[in-house]
């Protein structure tokens, strides 16, 4: 998984050493935080199994998972990149297991090696614009629709662009972060599964052919 990263790719070998000496495992028995809103993001991190959740809350309790990343993802890319206070928090479920890295060490690794930006800016620019996508067509589309373009949004930002895609997501995740009951979203999930879009699961939706989902969510 280290080494399939475009990023890493183009690394020297004695800076892909150096990652390899500062990087940590991690092993999660339970549910816990990556980092907290607030704090200033030190590390990068490598999903080897399970998955991380990026979420946010409301000053009464709330919470909505934005988005999952499975195995094989980077997470925390920003770490490296813009080295503030996150606004956001990373979970990771239980039976997870990372790999993290300090993100000072990556950020100076990549700017002895200046190549890297280009395939780090060319996946952040993609999730970028399944976001804008999912804004534009949330504020167009009718709701099945909608649910259809959340699917797309999750899977281009969270997942490793190979399929199968999977949205990894309860269904009462998913509904809060479509702002709609579950009875209301299984009733559209129906729909989508009816016509062959997705395949529903335990904690995951699975899109068989992305593409197929981004017509019918873009269909006027």
């Amino acid at each position: 998984m280290f080494r399939q990263s475009p990023v890493i790719g183009v690394l020297d070998p004695d800076d892909v050493d150096l990652l390899f000496q500062a990087a940590n495992v991690r092993s999660f028995a339970r549910r816990g935080a990556l980092g907290y809103p607030g704090e200033q993001s030190r590390y990068l991190f490598l999903v080897m199994s399970g998955q991380a959740e990026l979420t946010t809350g409301s000053a009464e309790g709330g919470e909505v998972t934005i988005a999952t990343f499975g195995a094989g993802s980077w997470v925390n890319w920003l770490a490296v990149l813009d080295p503030i206070e996150t606004e956001r928090e990373f979970q990771v479920i239980a039976g997870s297991t990372l790999i993290t890295f300090p993100s000072a060490l990556v950020r100076t690794i990549m700017n002895r090696n200046q190549a890297a930006y280009g395939p780090l800016y060319l996946e952040l620019g993609k999730r970028f614009r399944a976001i804008m996508k999912w804004m534009e067509h949330t504020a167009l589309s009718r709701d099945t629709q909608r649910l259809a373009n959340l699917l797309v949004m999750l899977v281009k930002v969270g997942g490793d662009g190979h399929a199968p895609h999977i949205a990894r997501l309860s269904q009462q995740q998913l509904a809060r972060l479509s702002g709609c009951t579950r009875q209301t979203l299984n009733i559209r999930l129906g729909q989508l599964a009816k016509i062959g879009l997705i395949k529903t699961g335990y904690g995951r939706v699975t899109v068989p052919d992305l593409q197929a989902l981004a017509r019918f969510a873009a269909a006027t």
